[in-house]
């Protein structure tokens, strides 16, 4: 990112052919040559980071219910539509499952928190960067990261 050239991002993964924010979305934007995915990160009921952009899973899954309501196991449990397009079914995936996916790829990642302090409590939105934070560390993608955010305390 030295502005020698464009950056090609692919939102929320190759959604044209595939659900976004799953990983077969994410593994078509890796193929396709994507210099960059942009995702969303939010937190489970019981502490896990996934990554979907709405609050609730209806709009991607067709379960009306909130993301940050649910436990790991139950959000795994939820189709997120690949079935529907696609012979293959398409899970929320955690944030662990993606960076196993990308850690070894020069694709860079724009994190966009999707927990804001006026929608939760601040303790809960720091919390959700200081796991991504651990996490990014530990898979060492630190200079192939980026985060944004709503909220200018995040």
């Amino acid at each position: 990112m030295d502005g020698s050239r464009v950056i090609l991002a692919a939102h929320r993964g190759d959604k044209f052919n595939f659900p976004e924010n799953t990983i077969p979305a994410f593994e078509s934007a890796v193929s396709l040559g994507v210099d960059m995915i942009e995702t969303d990160v939010r937190m489970s009921k019981d502490g896990e980071l996934v990554l979907i952009h709405d609050r609730s899973a209806l709009r991607t899954t067709g379960t009306d219910k909130n993301i940050d309501e649910m436990t790991l196991s139950e959000i795994k449990t939820l189709d997120a539509g690949c079935t529907v397009t696609k012979p293959v079914k398409c899970e929320i995936p955690t944030v662990r499952e993606f960076l196993e996916l990308i850690k070894d790829t020069n694709v860079l990642v724009n994190w966009e928190f999707k927990v804001y302090p006026f929608d939760f409590d601040e303790n809960t939105a720091f919390k959700v960067v200081d796991k991504l934070i651990d996490l990014i560390d530990e898979y060492d993608m630190t200079e192939k990261s980026m985060m944004n955010s709503f909220s200018a305390k995040v």
